[in-house]
């Protein structure tokens, strides 16, 4: 007589709840083939290595992914995975009952990304904050901010610059403040633009309103060079004539050479606009004198010009047959050239050791063929620009 075939045991083995133990403290990336970049951050490799028994992988799997998941759906097809692969309604019920009764491990990176994670987070930071001066609006459709402004309050005993080399040493300053300034290059009317103050630096990283997001090459006492990612400028439709459209946001990749020498900054830069905006290519040229008028108060007159090609002079200023017909206006084209120069004094105050206040105003008249075009009403206009921010 044949002996009965035995019923399978209900419930987990010895096995599989040592796979379960051992796999709650795996973390999820283990299931994964990791990238070069992530290995460089974290500094260790979790290769995807499954157990060769695929019951037992889908159990791994599904307790290294229970409590992590971030859908509802993601938990059933992970569910679904683990019936399919032999598992029960009371087993899986089990199962659920030991993850739960486990808490998960908190992961600690090592390798690059614990050495230089202090400096990753300035460039972070600054990205962030470029994006709120993004959606702010434009704080550099008519003319540049002052100067590396929001600029750090010099200590005392270091006349003609900021303490701790040209840069000030790290850094980190947020706030806010407002501009108030032509609609557009040439516009005869005015609009209050808030906008936040920046001024981060962190080791070779930056972000400021003059350079942007970006990172200095040479930083030196005498000379700096750098680059970075900036705003490029624009504006709003019914800024212009009826019918010229608007000019959209734009960004640029800028390049640029600082040259300090008995108290002056010399500064030369140049802009190719990549995205929005205009497309062209924009130089700029300044020279400034910080001066240390007390332990707190700093004044730093500069004066600038300005340099366009033709793209960047003809999406701004020029006048095209499809806008002409639209707007009335006559058309008009430009070639490369000087497009403006300004003077302007900017001056901060500390009023504690954190908090400093600053104003700043000038002048920017426009030259050329861009102070010609039928869209400039008033070639020379003024403009004044404030902020408060708290350093850290």
């Amino acid at each position: 007589m044949p002996l009965p075939t035995p019923l399978p045991a209900i419930g987990l083995s010895p096995l599989e709840r040592t796979v379960i133990d051992l796999s709650l403290k795996d973390p999820p990336w283990s299931l994964y083939r990791q990238s070069g970049i992530t290995v460089w951050l974290f500094g260790r490799r979790y290769d995807a290595q499954p157990l060769a028994n695929p019951k037992l992988e889908a159990l791994r799997r599904y307790a290294i992914l229970h409590g992590r998941m971030p859908t509802s759906r993601d938990e059933a097809d992970e569910r679904q995975r683990l019936c399919d692969a032999g598992y029960g309604p009371a087993e899986a019920a089990e199962i659920d009952r030991l993850v739960r009764r486990t808490p998960f491990p908190k992961s600690r990176p090592t390798g690059a990304f614990m050495q230089y994670r202090t400096a990753l987070l300035a460039p972070i930071g600054a990205a962030l904050t470029l994006f709120l001066l993004l959606c702010s609006g434009t704080a550099r459709a008519q003319t540049e901010p002052p100067i590396d402004a929001p600029v750090e309050v010099p200590q005392e005993g270091a006349p003609g610059g900021p303490p701790d080399g040209p840069s000030g040493g790290n850094h980190f300053a947020i706030g806010i403040g407002g501009a108030y300034m032509p609609a557009h290059h040439g516009s005869d009317k005015y609009r209050f633009q808030p906008l936040p103050a920046v001024d981060i630096k962190w080791n070779r990283f930056f972000v400021n309103f003059q350079d942007g997001i970006g990172a200095h090459l040479i930083d030196s006492e005498s000379i700096s060079v750098g680059a970075g990612v900036v705003m490029a400028d624009n504006y709003r439709a019914k800024d212009v004539a009826r019918g010229m459209g608007k000019l959209p946001f734009g960004a640029g990749a800028r390049g640029f050479v600082k040259y300090r020498l008995a108290g002056f900054e010399a500064v030369l830069g140049g802009t190719k606009i990549f995205a929005g905006s205009t497309k062209g290519f924009v130089a700029d040229a300044s020279i400034s004198y910080p001066i240390m008028v007390s332990q707190k108060f700093m004044l730093n007159p500069s004066i600038g010009t300005t340099w366009a090609d033709e793209k960047h002079l003809n999406r701004y200023f020029g006048v095209s047959g499809r806008q002409s017909l639209a707007s009335g206006l006559p058309r008009y084209r430009l070639k490369s050239g000087i497009m403006d120069a300004k003077a302007e004094m900017a001056a901060q105050y500390r009023l504690t050791d954190s908090i400093g206040i600053g104003l700043a105003g000038g002048v920017t008249t426009l030259f050329g063929d861009a102070k010609d075009s039928p869209i400039v009403k008033k070639k020379t206009r003024p403009y004044g620009i404030f902020f408060i921010s708290y350093g850290f």
